[in-house]
């Protein structure tokens, strides 16, 4: 029986993400804090990442080089893990989200720069499903 490591599944520490993501322990444990992730915990009470928390620390990191504030990057977040969960029907199309300002439901102000982030996270998403439905 094959071993499957999933996106989900906490099997890295603290050391590893800082070698993976290039911020600090102290900046990971920050985010932790701000309430980005919630890592899972040993019996020993020892921090464990999975793939999917390392990812969103490298976005993190990222789009606060970019100049995002931590408040938009956390809003950001909330209504991404939202809209994974949520229903399509919960929403507004995205067709609607490029049309119409009041079918907005982000706080950023710059909406073109919000939607290339969505694209990408969609590609993203894209990629991890269709090398999960390669895998044998």
């Amino acid at each position: 029986m094959p071993f499957e490591v999933r996106d989900d599944l906490p099997v890295y520490t603290i050391g590893r993400v800082v070698e993976l993501t290039g911020l600090s322990a102290r900046q990971v444990r920050y985010y932790e804090k701000k309430t980005l992730l919630a890592p899972s915990r040993t019996a020993g009470n020892q921090r464990l990442y999975s793939r999917d928390q390392v990812h969103l620390l490298q976005m993190v990191k990222r789009l606060l080089e970019e100049g995002y504030t931590l408040t938009n990057i956390q809003s950001l977040i909330k209504e991404y893990g939202r809209q994974r969960t949520a229903s399509l029907e919960d929403y507004p199309s995205r067709e609607a989200f490029r049309r119409d300002d009041r079918a907005s439901l982000y706080p950023l102000v710059n909406r073109a720069r919000l939607l290339d982030i969505l694209d990408r996270l969609e590609r993203r998403d894209a990629e991890r499903q269709e090398r999960a439905r390669q895998r044998p």
